[in-house]
């Protein structure tokens, strides 16, 4: 439990120093790293690490790059990026064709393009609301939507947990918690938009709030099932080490692949601050 608490303690101070240099490349820095390593622990999960480095390279590397596909005209270079991963990657197939799998391949480039893909709506956020406040208060709301039900899921369940909700797929996992992490979103998201608003000196449509929060609770345990399933169909209990006690970065991001593009498409059609 102390090592879990230092690492997120830590990844708070991260995530507010990314907030700090919000205005500033910094910012989608952060979100490429975050995608780089989140691509290279899924090409590891499938052992592309024992049988193809250079494909796990490109593909982190390409996961970098797709975040900056829409910074200050980079898109017109996005096309060289991908063509080049497409003809290095199969190339790299065809010399070790007898030793490397396509379905692994094949889930690399989808890695390599899905995960940022997410993630850029992060960075979607920033460019699209540009009040500092604004894009700052979805973005922060993005990701709490997928690590505030998480928590409260988690006290839930240990609380008053009977009912097993995906016991194949996440053992630990129950109805209770599941429905603790929906009234526990509810709770944090109307507080958020109390607070933030006053603060910001926003006006807070708390309809629109309250009608988004089981919408991104809901995708968030999708997302964080979705990650159980590889991690189970592959046989592997973590997806990384880089967080001690939590894992690697999809262990701690997995639901945000989900919360974070569900948000972006919500406040398109029903802006919550004005």
């Amino acid at each position: 439990m102390k090592t879990r608490v230092i690492s997120a303690a830590v990844a708070l101070v991260l995530l507010a120093a990314a907030m700090y240099f919000y205005r500033t490349v910094a910012f989608e820095i952060l979100i490429a790293l975050i995608s780089a390593i989140g691509v290279y622990e899924m090409c590891c999960a499938v052992g592309m690490n024992k049988t193809s480095i250079p494909t796990v390279c490109m593909s982190a590397a390409f996961a970098f790059i797709f975040i900056f596909r829409e910074y200050k005209g980079f898109n017109k270079y996005f096309p060289v990026a991908a063509i080049v991963l497409l003809l290095t990657v199969f190339v790299i197939q065809l010399k070790n064709f007898s030793t490397q799998q396509f379905k692994d391949t094949a889930f690399c480039i989808m890695s390599a393009i899905l995960i940022p893909l997410s993630f850029s709506s992060l960075v979607l956020m920033k460019m699209r609301f540009t009040g500092y406040a604004e894009g700052m208060f979805y973005i922060l709301l993005a990701l709490a939507g997928a690590w505030i039900p998480d928590t409260g899921a988690y006290f839930a369940g240990r609380l008053f947990g009977k009912r097993k909700l995906c016991p194949q797929i996440s053992p630990k996992k129950t109805v209770e918690g599941a429905i603790g992490g929906f009234i526990a979103g509810i709770i944090f998201f109307v507080l958020y938009g109390f607070v933030f608003g006053r603060i910001a000196g926003f006006n807070v449509n708390y309809l629109y709030l309250v009608l988004l929060s089981p919408i991104v609770t809901a995708v968030s345990i999708i997302g964080d099932l979705s990650a159980s399933v590889i991690k189970r169909q592959v046989g592997i209990k973590d997806y990384g080490k880089i967080m001690p006690g939590h894992g690697g970065v999809m262990d701690r991001f997995d639901s945000v692949l989900f919360t974070a593009p569900v948000t972006y498409i919500f406040i398109s059609f029903l802006p919550i601050v004005f």
